[in-house]
């Protein structure tokens, strides 16, 4: 499958609005924010999130097929440490190594920037676990009921992975 990797910017924020928000409708319990919430937005909200962000998208034929997203800590103490969020591969499209590829670009970035990333992942999707852990993200916790949809809920691993390992 040819696909390529490209960090999205502020002109990709139409086409990343309609697959964040097919992604909180089709994959609902997977996401900390709701359908409901982000489909009011208005597009220069999603424009400030790309131009705000590191997000990587994976591209077919200029359709958006998958993305994540590096968000950088703005706190003085906390600013040698980013979280990654907003993953998704649309269904058709999965099976096919883009999960891990678009990962491994993410942290290709963040390895000059960063000493570690850290992402939350829902306990109940394994196939996310096993993609980060195959990448070097360590379980570092669990938190309990982290998010209830529809009055069910859910515990989060929280992961990490560390770069740069030999600055202290």
């Amino acid at each position: 499958m040819e696909y390529s990797l490209i960090r999205l910017t502020a002109e990709w924020a139409d086409t990343y609005r309609t697959l964040r928000l097919r992604s909180l409708k089709e994959e609902a319990v997977w996401f900390a924010s709701t359908y409901e919430e982000e489909s009011v937005w208005p597009l220069e909200m999603f424009e400030e999130r790309l131009d705000e962000t590191f997000t990587a998208g994976a591209v077919q034929d200029d359709q958006l097929i998958g993305m994540v997203s590096l968000l950088a800590n703005p706190l003085g103490q906390m600013k040698h440490k980013a979280r990654m969020g907003a993953f998704y591969v649309a269904p058709e499209y999965r099976g096919h190594g883009i999960s891990k590829a678009m990962l491994k670009f993410v942290l290709e970035h963040a390895t000059p920037v960063y000493e570690q990333v850290t992402v939350m992942v829902s306990s109940e999707n394994p196939r996310a676990l096993k993609i980060h852990e195959s990448l070097g993200f360590e379980v570092y916790g669990v938190e309990p009921r982290a998010n209830k949809y529809h009055g069910k809920y859910r515990d989060t691993t929280l992961m990490v992975k560390f770069l740069n390992t030999d600055k202290q």
